[in-house]
């Protein structure tokens, strides 16, 4: 639970209106999962994602001028992040730039190196051929989190 806390304290720390952390730490964990899910498919941290929404926020209802200054009097009018967290806003795809079908994670070896490290899965070379691995990978993800999103070919791809 380290990492979870870990990426809560990154989150809070781009968070402009910082109020009920508590609450925003209860709706984190309630929904860790679905936006974990979400930010592994976009190839983004929730940081970054959170950032990305409050970005497109900020420009659509007008809290920033002309030169990207950010008017502080106006944040009275954002969602607290609790708000955000229960109401999914992560999911207003408008915000969030679509990763590219070769950056996914699964398109690439080292994607899925990286993927099995977050999952608790090593890869160690003269141990077993990649291809296990990769399909170790891929079904501790699915049973994490479910199928995955951006997998054209609707089983995995066999790029590595």
């Amino acid at each position: 639970m380290a990492k979870e806390e870990d990426e809560f304290d990154e989150l809070w720390a781009v968070v402009d209106k910082k109020s009920a952390k508590q609450q925003a730490r209860k709706a984190f964990k309630k929904n860790y999962r679905h936006l974990k899910k979400f930010c592994i498919e976009k190839q983004k941290t929730i940081a970054q994602i959170y950032s990305f929404w409050k970005k497109g926020e900020y420009k659509s209802r007008g809290f920033v001028d002309k030169d990207g200054v950010l008017d502080k009097s106006k944040l009275q009018f954002l969602c607290h992040l609790s708000t955000w967290l229960n109401g999914h806003r992560w999911e207003d795809e408008h915000y969030i730039p679509e990763p590219e079908e070769k950056d996914l994670w699964f398109n690439s070896s080292t994607g899925i190196i990286k993927m099995g490290e977050s999952l608790g899965i090593d890869y160690v070379e003269d141990e077993e051929p990649f291809p296990i691995f990769k399909k170790k990978v891929l079904s501790n993800f699915k049973r994490r989190f479910g199928e995955i999103t951006g997998d054209i070919d609707g089983l995995f791809s066999t790029k590595h």
